[in-house]
């Protein structure tokens, strides 16, 4: 599961999602300027992708329930591809120049986000198995008795 650090601007994870948001900020202040419609939905969309990245890491990171913190790493990897996806078409459409940087960053991200998601899923099946047990040995019991 992610480090619980009471400090989360120490956390390497928020320090990085929060990095890309401003960076993604920076990026769009920079090269929209006065641009309309389309290029307003991107930029939107943008600012709206990196704010969820860094509210759903923030969430996961502290978050207690392993269920939660599925849930949350999911959402900000959701969120991650999106603003790649929203880059490479901003490239494409040619109102945004292309960042390697900022993609490499993304993808870097991802991949430790990929790490928490199998270990809040793995931990979540251990969990969800350590809960059924009760139940499963009452239903033993209860086939045992009822087989007599």
């Amino acid at each position: 599961m992610a480090d619980k650090s009471s400090d989360l601007t120490k956390n390497k994870l928020w320090t990085s999602a929060f990095s890309i948001a401003e960076d993604v900020y920076n990026k769009i202040d920079n090269e929209f300027g006065d641009l309309q419609d389309e290029k307003f939905n991107t930029n939107r969309r943008l600012r709206t992708a990196a704010n969820d990245v860094l509210f759903y890491i923030s969430q996961a990171i502290s978050s207690s329930m392993p269920e939660t913190a599925e849930f949350d790493w999911n959402f900000a990897k959701k969120n991650l591809f999106s603003i790649k996806t929203l880059h490479i078409f901003g490239v494409k459409r040619g109102f945004l120049k292309a960042d390697p940087y900022l993609i490499k960053r993304i993808d870097q991200l991802t991949n430790s986000v990929d790490k928490n998601i199998e270990s809040s899923t793995a931990e979540r099946q251990k969990r969800e198995a350590k809960d059924l047990e009760p139940w499963l040995e009452k239903y033993r019991l209860w086939k045992l008795m009822e087989g007599k």
